[in-house]
């Protein structure tokens, strides 16, 4: 913006960007609403509610479920899933699909054989049963147990403080019960 811009902005008793907008050429005159800055023709028409909104930053997907990586931690879609759930103020029973939605690969076959094992009379799952019962099959537990027993042994060393920190709160999920 130029000082110029901002002295007449001034003198007018406007916002530099009203000055700003009423110097622009109309047909391509830009229009403001709540933050959104829009591009008009040369009449002015109100936003849509979409274009007023804005585009949201999409939020980060959960980890990829273990099955379609051999690398991903089941512990990472958990903990992710939980986190979108508890956005979305889903259900105990809701989680579960949504979290069944997510799903890829061979973990839609593991969600669709546990789900029938446990009996068609069955209530349907909690979100609790569920974590707990996609944990116990993809964390087997020796897994589970050097993960406990590296947070047991962790000490900071060569670490600087930050890095312990962050050593420390990336396995402390893994043993809850002793954090």
């Amino acid at each position: 913006m130029t000082r110029k811009t901002k002295a007449t902005a001034a003198r007018k008793g406007k916002s530099v960007v009203d000055e700003a907008v009423s110097q622009a050429p109309r047909s391509t005159r830009a229009q403001t609403y709540v933050g959104v800055h829009i591009q008009s023709q040369s009449s002015p028409t109100p936003p849509s509610s979409e274009e007023l909104r804005g585009a949201p930053d999409p939020a980060p997907a959960p980890a990829p479920a273990p099955g379609t990586d051999p690398n991903a931690d089941p512990q990472e879609f958990i903990d992710g899933m939980q986190r979108t759930l508890i956005v979305m103020k889903a259900s105990t029973t809701e989680s579960v699909e949504l979290a069944a939605y997510r799903l890829q690969g061979i973990t839609i076959n593991w969600f669709q054989s546990w789900r029938l094992s446990r009996g068609r009379d069955a209530l349907p799952p909690t979100w609790q049963e569920f974590s707990d019962a996609f944990l116990r099959h993809y964390m087997p537990p020796e897994l589970r147990r050097a993960r406990v027993d590296s947070i047991l042994n962790l000490r900071q060393g060569n670490m600087s403080v930050r890095e312990y920190s962050v050593e420390f709160d990336s396995l402390a999920r893994y043993a809850p019960s002793i954090v």
